[in-house]
């Protein structure tokens, strides 16, 4: 009779022929340890925290949530996705950041896992007025004359708010009295100084008004205009035995300014014009031009139009406002062009055009050169800020490529030093770079009349990126 084992497995009773039992034995040991392994879990529910959430426009909160399967355990590495019902109103991303798009709710933000959803309700809301600004913040207006106010809405991060009310008011109605849109008429002059108040949501802001009979900038030049007159006539006459080529229009200007009537026609005849610019620090900067004869009125009024385009391009360009209150021009009083800091002389364009020839500088671009002199004294650098300029103005495009005028300009030349060498390494660098080390040239302060110093050469070498520094650093030796 054949020998018979017996044993237990999981409460069975087995019996083999005794020859076979040890392979019994494994096959059941195998089918113990797979009965004993864990279950993979499958997500139960999904849970998304917070549960609700308030944000502003423009501001995001982060959503977490909790996996767990039937048992309550919690599951991890799981994927999960997430949707908004109302992305008009607020997105959510792959990670569950929920952003505020425009106000409204309550809407539902759904987290998903293995087919198991859980929600969270959003409410958008607009963000409180925190602050007001008024620009300009301080100004000059002429008697019967308008200016227009604008009010800077900001929220508590300083992010600008629109479609919010504002309320104007004048602090006296009988000097200046303003709009509902902000529009001031200058009434009477010669009184207080007139607080301008702008409110929202109980937020205010404030700016200074005088009201005047001439604008002041030109108060201030007739002010000096006798000194003017006199220092010019010594100018001119200063200039004939160095420039005998154009004698005949010095000797014109000589004879105009020697004029004992010079003055009074000048003040008598309103010979100025006048505007304003707003700068980036919300002043209001004048610009003011006087001129010695009525036929130079367009040409002269004219330089100061050009000078209020160029003045936001410099004050960008350079990250810095423009370092003086008022800006003069002195125009058609002298042969040839100075400037630097707030006033300049420029010769009249009629005068300057007749004396040049077909390969002359653009008045324009002489016009810009000089303004820039109120940033920066050296003269390469000045013409850089020139051409720059005069191609922002009248390209709007801050690529080399697009631009009209060039100085005479051929890139990458060995040769190119100056104004050249500058505009070389603007295109190595790229127009930011460029801003920022004129912005830190500025503050450097390089001289008229001499070579970069090492300090102000390394400037561009330090903006300029990895693999176009030696190109770089040959080009700032040639400025």
């Amino acid at each position: 009779m054949p020998e018979v084992a017996e044993g237990y497995s999981y409460g069975i009773f087995i019996s083999c022929r005794k020859k076979h039992f040890p392979q019994v034995l494994i096959f059941l040991i195998i089918i113990s340890i797979s009965a004993c392994e864990k279950k993979e879990s499958h997500v139960a529910t999904v849970t998304v925290s917070p549960a609700s959430v308030t944000i502003e426009i423009g501001d995001s909160s982060q959503f977490e949530t909790i996996l767990q399967d039937a048992s309550g355990n919690v599951l991890t590495d799981r994927t999960v996705s997430w949707s908004s019902d109302n992305e008009t109103v607020a997105t959510v991303s792959s990670s569950g950041v929920v952003t505020g798009i425009s106000e409204g709710g309550p809407l539902t933000i759904t987290a998903t896992s293995e087919a198991k959803s859980g929600t969270a309700r959003v409410m958008v809301t607009i963000a409180p007025v925190a602050s007001v600004l008024v620009i300009p913040s301080n100004a000059n207006v002429l008697v019967g004359k308008d200016l227009q106010f604008s009010a800077a809405i900001l929220d508590a991060r300083g992010v600008s708010l629109t479609d919010r009310q504002v309320v104007w008011s004048s602090s006296n109605t009988d000097i200046a009295e303003i709009s509902g849109s902000g529009l001031v008429t200058g009434l009477e002059s010669g009184g207080p100084v007139v607080t301008i108040t702008a409110m929202s949501e109980g937020k205010s802001g404030i700016a200074q008004l005088m009201v005047v009979d001439l604008p002041v900038g030109v108060i201030w030049m007739f002010g000096n205009l006798k000194d003017q007159i006199s220092w010019a006539l010594d100018y001119n006459q200063g200039l004939l035995d160095r420039n005998p080529h154009i004698a005949t229009q010095i000797e014109a200007k000589i004879e105009m300014l020697d004029s004992p009537t010079l003055f009074n026609e000048i003040t008598d005849g309103s010979y100025y014009y006048a505007d304003d610019v707003i700068s980036v620090d919300r002043r209001q900067i004048s610009l003011s031009t006087v001129f010695p004869q009525d036929n130079m009125r367009s040409d002269a009024s004219q330089s100061v139009l050009s000078s209020k385009l160029a003045m936001p391009l410099l004050e960008e360009f350079m990250s810095t406002p423009f370092p003086y209150a008022d800006f003069y021009i002195w125009y058609g009083f002298i042969m040839g062009n100075l400037g630097g800091g707030y006033r300049i002389n420029m010769e009249d364009q009629e005068t300057y055009e007749a004396r040049t020839g077909p390969d002359r500088l653009p008045y324009e671009a002489i016009l810009f050169h000089e303004i820039s002199h109120s940033y920066i004294g050296n003269e390469s650098l000045t013409q850089f800020l020139e051409t720059y300029l005069y191609n922002m103005v009248h390209t709007n495009s801050p690529d080399v490529e697009s631009w009209i005028y060039m100085r005479g300009y051929t890139a990458w030349e060995d040769s190119n030093t100056g104004c050249s060498a500058l505009l070389d390494i603007y295109q190595l660098i790229g127009n930011d770079n460029m801003s920022k080390a004129y912005k830190a040239l500025y503050l450097l302060s390089p001289p008229y009349g001499t070579p970069l110093s090492k300090e102000c050469q390394q400037v561009f070498i330090d903006l300029a990126p990895t693999a176009v520094k030696n190109q770089v650093a040959a080009k700032v030796l040639k400025i």
